[in-house]
């Protein structure tokens, strides 16, 4: 019987060893699982504060690399207004002598029961007149870089002028067709100047308010509207504004210069929406400077599309598009041409490409074959350009 019970007792000594085993596997199983859990946890959180840093450090190297491959050669310049003093030849008639002539009339009078008539004269008299010439002192007013800090009662302008793209540099001077329409004034030629570096964009305002962008020159050989832009920025010279303006002359000085309509044998209007290309540099800077409104001007040949003053637009997706063109079309007497969609047909249109970037733009035309300055195109061009500055409230 004692034999029994020590057995018992051996037995029941085995079991709760092997109870305790097995508890203290299963716990260090289990410490295992959850340390493991926990180092894949906390690499994955490394991992992904690792992306995220990565993201953020690419965001902000692309950032900083757009902003300083936004512009450059950035300059402010200073225009005071001056009087100056010059000689102005007037023309003007003096009476010179009479001339007589014959001036016939129908004499009626009756015969054989009807009405004849036979033919009369009387003899009259007109001036015959000279022109001749005299020289008459005036006095006018023109902006002229300021060189000096010291303070002035005069009138002055401060402008930015700097360029969006060095690859299409060219002196514009070499278009005749172009120079023989511009009126040389200081700004003017600083513009003209700048343009042998690159593509120049002249902005008007601090930088803040309502921010508008202004293109033309995209193609090369189309003269009237960038006559109109060089006479803007005259005349905002004179003007008080209120925000912004930036202005593109010459999108493309290269094309500009060779009077063509094509840069490296493509249409510059079709590949806005391809990085690196001229066109969409000059969306990049107006994304970059926060534009809220965009316009881009052209002229368009006899029996070209749309072969006659008009605006483009598009309704979606910012239906200021629509808006803008309506009231500029309404203004100028132009033809409102309106597509459901921006970048449906040309997708690589500046003016698409910028709807697409939510940024309201239109395309005016008008009438004026290629390289040349039709009749009354330049005053056209300059009025839609006024009416997209009314529209804006820049004025």
């Amino acid at each position: 019987m004692n034999g029994g019970v020590i057995v018992k007792k051996q037995a029941l000594l085995i079991s709760l060893s092997l109870f305790c085993a097995i508890i203290i596997f299963t716990g260090a199983a289990s410490a295992t699982d959850d340390q493991n859990t926990l180092s894949s946890d906390t690499s994955d959180s490394t991992s992904s504060s690792q992306l995220e840093d990565t993201q953020s450090i690419y965001k902000s190297s692309n950032l900083e690399e757009t902003k300083s491959q936004g512009v450059y050669n950035s300059q402010l310049v200073t225009y005071e207004k001056v009087k100056y003093s010059y000689t102005a030849k007037v023309s003007y008639k003096v009476r010179n002598k009479k001339v007589y002539y014959k001036s016939y009339y129908k004499k009626w009078y009756k015969s054989g029961g009807r009405w004849r008539y036979t033919w009369r004269y009387v003899w009259k008299y007109k001036w015959t007149y000279i022109t001749k010439y005299r020289y008459e002192a005036r006095t006018a007013y023109r902006y002229v870089e300021k060189t000096s800090d010291k303070p002035t009662n005069n009138r002055t302008v401060t402008v930015e002028i700097s360029n969006i793209d060095t690859s299409t540099g060219a002196d514009v001077t070499k278009n005749n067709v172009l120079m023989k329409h511009v009126s040389r004034t200081s700004v003017v030629n600083k513009l003209i100047q700048a343009s042998r570096k690159g593509t120049p964009m002249i902005r008007f305002g601090d930088g803040t308010g309502t921010k508008v962008m202004m293109v033309s020159g995209v193609h090369g050989s189309e003269i009237p509207p960038q006559i109109a832009m060089l006479n803007l920025v005259n005349s905002l010279m004179d003007r008080n504004i209120k925000g912004t303006i930036y202005i593109v002359p010459f999108a493309i000085p290269s094309s500009t210069a060779r009077n063509t309509r094509y840069w490296n044998g493509k249409n510059p209007n079709s590949i806005s929406n391809i990085a690196g290309t001229p066109t969409n540099k000059i969306l990049n800077v107006a994304k970059l400077n926060q534009v809220k409104y965009l316009g881009d001007f052209h002229s368009t040949k006899v029996g070209g599309y749309p072969g006659k003053n008009a605006v483009f637009c598009s309704k979606y997706p910012v239906y200021n598009s629509y808006l803008m063109a309506k009231y500029i079309s309404s203004q100028t007497s132009s033809k409102l041409l309106t597509y459901a969609s921006a970048a449906m047909e040309y997708p690589g249109a500046v003016e698409d490409a910028s709807n697409v970037l939510r940024i309201p733009a239109v395309t005016c035309e008008v009438l004026s074959n290629h390289g040349t300055v039709r009749s009354g195109s330049v005053n056209k061009s300059y009025s839609q350009m006024l009416a997209f500055l009314r529209y804006c409230k820049i004025f």
